[in-house]
Formats: structure tokens, sequence, C-alpha cells
């Protein structure tokens, strides 16, 4: 597999441009507050009542469900999906893991919106289209668990390092035992992938942070 599809499965495209729908159109615009929170502040609990939905203008956040990880999210990501289909509940707790910031959008304007600017019910379906499929890919077994594990780490180190064409160099804001726990494997495979990884020149785990190289993949 190469840099190039993974990024590619790695890329949420109708989460872009839902959020350019929301908040970029200057036909309808509709009110929204900024919000910047440290790592590990709660965004949604789950369980808890909701009626706003957030885009991630900046940072990393995870999603969780009892303990299971099942999303991380960054850049033009959306957060509160529920609030507009339907749920009065939260079914995934929202954290952050980096400085993140949020735009808060209330749910009714957007269904206000939605309601007035119908094509937006297209894309809001490509989005829960998309969700869906990635899951599914993530935890299908057509893929080998050394591919997984090097999928999960580009899409990580993609959402908040430094880029050039020959690396990405990354903070350590996340753990093995999160991609274990994300793909549903044991920690040591991913523990030996990484040390493969490591073998082929791949990656380089440092102290504080991992360097992915991008022409050895």
């Amino acid at each position: 597999m190469t840099y190039l599809e993974v990024m590619n499965e790695n890329t949420s495209f109708p989460e872009g441009q839902f959020k350019e729908y929301l908040l970029d159109d200057t036909t309808y615009t509709i009110p929204f507050e900024t919000i910047c929170l440290e790592p590990k502040e709660i965004i949604i609990k789950e369980q808890q009542e909701i009626d706003q939905m957030y885009v991630i203008a900046s940072g990393v956040v995870i999603e969780k469900q009892n303990e299971n990880i099942i999303h991380f999210l960054g850049k033009n990501e959306l957060i509160g999906l529920g609030a507009i289909t339907g749920r009065e509940n939260a079914t995934t707790t929202s954290m952050t893991l980096t400085k993140t910031k949020l735009y808060k959008i209330a749910a009714k304007d957007i269904l206000e919106k939605l309601r007035g600017r119908h094509y937006g019910m297209g894309i809001l379906a490509d989005v829960l289209n998309t969700r869906i499929t990635s899951l599914g890919n993530r935890l299908s077994t057509n893929k080998s668990n050394s591919e997984k594990v090097l999928q999960a780490i580009i899409k990580l180190a993609s959402m908040y390092g430094e880029q050039d064409e020959n690396k990405i160099r990354v903070t350590k804001y996340f753990t093995k035992q999160m991609i274990a726990n994300y793909l549903h494997i044991s920690y040591s495979s991913v523990a030996s992938i990484y040390k493969k990884l490591s073998e082929k020149k791949i990656i380089h785990d440092e102290l504080h942070g991992t360097i992915i190289y991008l022409a050895n993949i």
C-alpha cells in the first residue's frame, strides 16, 4: 500500500463539504461559536442530551463508546452528528487529544438550513455513509494487521504532524494501546508491527514523537 493510497482511504471529503455548506456559504449564513480547548477536555459525554454539533477547526478528538475507540477525528470533521439525525442523547464520549479549536453550531440552526437548502441533505447522507464504510473497512479482514496499523499511524500523524515531501514528524499524542483498541487487535501485535516498521525504516520512534518516512512506504 502506497502513501497516496493510505491518505485516500483516510480522507473524509464529505465532512469537509458539509463544513463548507454550513459555514462557508455566504448566501445563507448561520451563527456559530469558536471554542478553544486543551488536551483531555470532554466535549460531549456518552448519554448526554445533545442539541449542538461541532466542526473541528484544528486538533484531534477521540470518540469512545464504553471505553472502545470508535473514531479519531481531525480538521473539518464533525462531532455530535446525532444532534441532527434524530438522537436525543449522545452514543459516544468525545474528548480532545491535543489542543483543539472547534466551531459550535446549534442543531436547530443546522436543521433549519437543511430545510431551506435541500442539497445539504445529500452531503449529510454522504457523511453518514462514509462513517459507516470507514468503520467497516477498519474492522474487515481484507487487510493484514500490518496494513491496518500503518494506515492508522499515518492517519494520526497527518492529523497533527508537520509534513514535508519526505516525512511526517508528529509529537506523541497517541499510543500503541490506543491503536490496538481502535483496530480491535492485541497490543502485542501492534508492538511487533511497530518493531518491523522501524526495522524497514518506515517509522522512527523518539521519546516525544514519531517520524514517518514517506519514501519508504
